[in-house]
């Protein structure tokens, strides 16, 4: 037997509000991640040898983020939104632990390029999950919410990643987003209610 489907008409209002806490998470990372390198590239660049190639560490993100948003959106309504999740947050996870253990600049944009392509699943499914856990009248409040914190992360991003270039390691870039992503595999998303979002 099926698993009931889990709408804003029968779900617990703590689960919903767990959930986008673990959606709005995803969304801060995936959108630091497209602007912290913007201020430390050329740092990189340099010690991979790879000065001319510089722009592709951003441009390489973006275009592949760009375009998989509204496919990653489709596939989730065609075959629901966690599956879909994981598999951003994997590849996501996957590229920047691969980012800063490749010793080549371009296997740095192929880094990056994949964790354009997690990034670009994160988004849309927690814009997307939205729909499923509030009713219209209270959909544009969250959407808001979920907005600003796409702004702070991509207004953060350049001033943390020039901090850790400066004062740790540019290493570090890639690094402090892993636990914040092995975090959401564990979220109400993830769980019980998630395993039953369309």
């Amino acid at each position: 037997m099926s698993a009931k489907q889990i709408t804003y008409g029968n779900i617990d209002p703590k689960a919903s509000s767990m959930i986008i806490v673990g959606l709005t998470l995803a969304i801060l990372i995936a959108c630091l991640d497209g602007t912290i390198v913007s201020t430390c590239g050329a740092t990189i660049a340099s010690e991979l040898n790879g000065t001319a190639l510089y722009s592709w560490m951003i441009t390489a993100y973006m275009l592949c983020e760009t375009v998989m948003i509204p496919i990653s959106g489709k596939l989730s309504d065609l075959y629901g939104r966690k599956p879909v999740f994981i598999v951003g947050l994997a590849l996501f996870i996957v590229g920047s632990l691969l980012a800063d253990m490749l010793a080549s600049m371009e296997m740095m944009i192929a880094c990056r390029a994949l964790q354009g392509l997690g990034g670009g699943i994160l988004i849309p499914m927690a814009t997307a999950t939205v729909a499923d856990l509030y009713e219209p009248a209270k959909r544009a409040r969250m959407q808001g919410k979920l907005g600003a914190v796409f702004g702070i992360g991509m207004g953060l991003g350049p001033v943390l990643g020039g901090y850790i270039t400066e004062y740790i390691s540019w290493h570090w870039i890639f690094y402090i987003n892993l636990p914040m992503a092995m975090i959401l595999p564990d979220s109400e998303f993830c769980g019980p209610y998630g395993a039953k979002i369309s």
